[in-house]
């Protein structure tokens, strides 16, 4: 029996199953063995590892015993952990990696002692070690695992660019790099290197040693997400179960079912974060603490973001924001048959308003209103024509290059108000999913401002780059309202003569 247990040694699956205690969500310790969800990632492992994964499968506890394992099983091997703030690696490190050492086996962990055991490191007298931090910049490791990337990259962006400088750089090829989170919005670092890792996978092209692998793992892998009993589940999500049966080629029973409906009950629109069915799934939730998550959920839901063409029997409204040292931003909106439609989005980084003007003189549009922030009165330096004139504003440049129906909406103080008009105008549109796609990155995206020492979010607006995109959005649907109500927004005088370009 001695002789069997000593040759299995050698299997790090079998290691794993049979070696190590974990703590289970009733607060016990328990052998740890790896269900179906685990066991499908280690039998797929990869060297760059990106897990998207429904909640509660426990790949953080997985993960981090695998490091531990290779570090015990391994000479001069090293493992490092990495999560966003300091109370995280500290309970990642008690919980996932000192209980399960302390746990083993009496004589075989005295056989696998520890030489340095502090709050944050386990060095052992193989040579091997295993550390947590919220970076690991310096040195060189063949094991890391970064917990809820996904996570960090929403809340943390700056935080999530250390770690892709830093702590991916720590990792060579040939060494294993462990990615994993539930979904958060559809920009940054770990929704960019899923939309990857996914087109390779559907290209049927293999990663290579510094490319990401895709393991997807939705709720239903989990055999505990089942819950008893007849309910009665709605005829919304009764086509929603049948749908998913068609298109996944998979078999929902009652139990499961109700398991899902139970629990859409209380997360609602996080539902979908929390417990995707696809890849594609994970990503419609709305981020969190963004402004205009709901609307985004239910106009995607209603079909209202899809191809909306562009009529050319009606003309073209614009809503604008200036990015004077930032980012400019327009959107192209019609109203058509009682229908907001906005079909297209115009970004960039050119100071040079006029640049914007000459490159929408190539869209086959007949122009209607353009709607500028309240700063297009403002006048700008630099922008005198001659020494001896004084310096003009932005309305007075885009008039005198030919633009006609200039409208400047009026500022209202308190941005809440203006966002919550915008909120109102928003699920009356249709947006063209091709060419507005960053502008729908913009509003999918732009959220309030974090406070990470609180841990909470903050009553204003994050300022970074989805701000201007919706910025521009907000002017647009408050001139149009104006417009339409009789309300303020200022009207630019039509000039005799314009300045060709």
């Amino acid at each position: 029996m001695k002789i069997e247990v000593i040759e299995h040694f050698s299997d790090p699956k079998w290691r794993l199953n049979n070696l190590y205690s974990c703590i289970n969500d009733a607060g016990q310790k328990i052998p740890f063995r790896l269900n179906s969800a685990q066991e499908k990632f280690f039998d797929n492992l990869w060297y760059f590892n990106l897990c998207l994964k429904a909640r509660q499968l426990g790949f953080t506890t997985m993960i981090d015993i695998m490091g531990l394992d290779a570090a015990l099983f391994n000479k001069h091997y090293s493992v490092g952990i990495c999560a966003h703030t300091r109370e995280d690696v500290e309970k990642i490190f008690e919980k996932k990696i000192k209980f399960p050492y302390d746990n083993m086996q009496e004589g075989l962990r005295a056989a696998l002692r520890a030489d340095t055991d502090s709050a944050k490191k386990l060095k052992f007298k193989n040579g091997s070690s295993i550390e947590v931090g919220t970076s690991l910049r310096s040195g060189t490791y063949q094991f890391v695992h970064v917990s809820e990337f996904g996570k960090i990259c929403a809340k943390f962006p700056d935080k999530a660019k250390e770690i892709v400088t830093g702590t991916f750089e720590t990792v060579h090829p040939g060494s294993i790099l462990c990615v994993e989170s539930t979904s958060e919005g559809r920009n940054g670092y770990f929704y960019q290197y899923v939309m990857e890792a996914q087109k390779r996978q559907q290209q049927g092209k293999k990663p290579n040693k510094l490319q990401f692998k895709l393991h997807f793992f939705p709720w239903y892998m989990e055999k505990r997400n089942r819950l008893a009993g007849d309910m009665l589940i709605s005829d919304e999500l009764d086509d929603y179960f049948i749908d998913l049966e068609r298109e996944l080629g998979i078999t929902l029973d009652q139990e499961q079912r109700n398991w899902y409906a139970t629990k859409a009950e209380t997360l609602m629109e996080d539902m979908k974060r929390e417990h995707p069915s696809t890849v594609e799934e994970a990503f419609e939730a709305a981020i969190s603490g963004a402004y205009m998550g709901k609307q985004m959920t239910k106009m995607r839901e209603g079909g209202q973001i899809s191809t909306v063409p562009h009529d050319p029997a009606h003309p073209v409204n614009t809503g604008w924001d200036f990015g004077v040292n930032d980012r400019m931003c327009i959107w192209f909106h019609q109203y058509v048959g009682a229908q907001h439609r906005i079909i297209n989005y115009m970004s960039g980084t050119d100071d040079d308003v006029l640049y914007y003007w000459r490159e929408m003189q190539r869209f086959p549009y007949i122009w209607g209103e353009h709607y500028l922030p309240h700063d297009a009165g403002s006048r700008r330096i630099g922008s005198a024509r001659s020494a001896d004139e004084a310096p003009r504003t932005l309305e007075q440049i885009l008039s005198a290059a030919g633009m006609r129906n200039i409208r400047v909406v009026p500022r209202i103080d308190d941005k809440y108000t203006a966002i919550n008009e915008t909120r109102l105008w928003l699920p009356k549109a249709w947006i063209d999913e091709k060419n507005c796609k960053d502008g729908i990155l913009c509003l999918d995206n732009f959220r309030r401002e974090y406070d990470e020492r609180l841990g909470e979010y903050k009553n204003r607006p994050l300022h970074d780059w989805a701000m201007h995109g919706y910025d521009a959005l907000e002017t647009l649907a408050r001139g149009y309202v104006e417009k339409t109500a009789g309300g303020q927004a200022r009207r630019s005088p039509r000039r005799r003569s314009a300045m060709t370009i």
